[in-house]
């Protein structure tokens, strides 16, 4: 049984890295796209806002 473990959680470790990865990056793009829209909306605030970052 041991040896079979390592067997059968590879591809759901491989799975879970993947739903992660996708979920990070659809994340990290609508973030990227909301500032974009709020950078339209506001430029002075926008501007002030960028170096606390």
């Amino acid at each position: 049984m041991p040896q079979m473990a390592p067997i059968m959680w590879t591809p759901m470790l491989m799975s879970m890295t993947m739903l992660t990865m996708i979920l990070m990056s659809n994340t990290f793009f609508s973030t990227k796209v909301i500032m974009k829209k709020k950078m339209k909306n506001n430029k002075k605030k926008n501007n002030l806002n960028k170096w606390k970052w």
